[in-house]
């Protein structure tokens, strides 16, 4: 987690999106995984892999709310 942009940040919903991705991140390397499909270790949304579940537009509108970065860009 980049806590230095978690103290730093003027925004609630940043500050909570900052604090979850960092506890996912760990969560998920403790159980031998890189990184998750849906997100990347710095915190960037992966559009692809909620399109495919059927939250895409829900997931985009609460990213561009929190103005959390996202990416088309798949893993492999």
């Amino acid at each position: 987690m980049r806590r230095h942009e978690l103290r730093s940040c003027p925004d609630p919903r940043r500050q909570a999106w900052l604090a979850a991705e960092g506890l996912v991140a760990s969560l998920v390397q403790r159980f031998g995984y890189p990184e998750t499909l849906q997100m990347t270790t710095d915190g960037v949304i992966r559009s692809q892999y909620w399109d495919s579940r059927g939250y895409g537009s829900r997931v985009q509108e609460l990213a561009t709310q929190a103005k959390i970065d996202t990416t088309q860009d798949t893993v492999g």
